[in-house]
């Protein structure tokens, strides 16, 4: 039986670990689309007001990516707290450090307004 659950785990680990990098991935193309975008209208000298809505729409979309990240950290949490209680070995750490422990608080997202 410990063979077969070994064998389930590592299928489910190898789809984990490419969803996580996959966000990651996203994030940094993300961060890049806005960087040529700011850099863009700079050198097309465009006034700010120009492509705004562009920015705040790529702002949702990595709010939503970096959500997506906290979450399949969670089910990757969620997945070793199930490894620990079938007592299975842990086989892998990734990049061959020790995981950290997740932290007590998450960050929120706050809308600022002008006082």
């Amino acid at each position: 039986m410990q063979h077969t659950r070994q064998a389930i785990a590592r299928t489910i680990a190898a789809p984990l670990l490419a969803t996580e990098q996959a966000i990651d991935e996203a994030l940094a193309q993300a961060g890049a689309m806005a960087t040529a975008m700011a850099n863009g209208r700079t050198a097309a000298k465009l006034p700010a007001m120009i492509g705004q809505d562009v920015f705040e729409s790529l702002g949702a979309a990595m709010t939503a990516l970096f959500e997506a990240r906290r979450r399949i950290v969670e089910a990757h949490a969620g997945l070793d707290r199930t490894r620990e209680y079938l007592r299975m070995p842990e086989t892998s750490y990734g990049d061959m450090s020790p995981k950290p422990p997740l932290p007590a608080a998450h960050l929120a997202v706050v809308d600022r307004q002008a006082a």
